[in-house]
């Protein structure tokens, strides 16, 4: 999936401010950390560069260690630089 939306790693890594990752199912006690040096270790480099863009969010409310709020990702979508994604779809379109 990763392959086509960004097309090339080299595009993934170019926008990479631009992608937050959130995951919802997943134990209580799962951590970030525990999922980042999972993904990080042996996985392709798509899902390495992604792997810092992880945030765990439970729609229904209920906290973890490293669970984000609503209000909290949406904070960080608010901060986060415009994605181009003109460029993105030409590049699709090309290949």
């Amino acid at each position: 999936m990763c392959h086509q939306i960004f097309r090339s790693t080299g595009n993934l890594r170019r926008h990479q401010n631009a992608e937050l990752l959130g995951i919802t199912k997943a134990p209580i006690q799962t951590t970030l950390n525990k999922i980042h040096t999972r993904l990080t270790q042996s996985s392709p480099p798509t899902v390495q560069i992604l792997a810092g863009s992880l945030f765990l969010y439970d729609p229904l409310g209920a906290t973890g260690r490293d669970t984000w709020f609503r209000e909290q990702f949406l904070a960080e979508i608010e901060k986060m630089p415009v994605y181009p994604t003109t460029a993105c779809f030409v590049e699709n379109r090309r290949g």
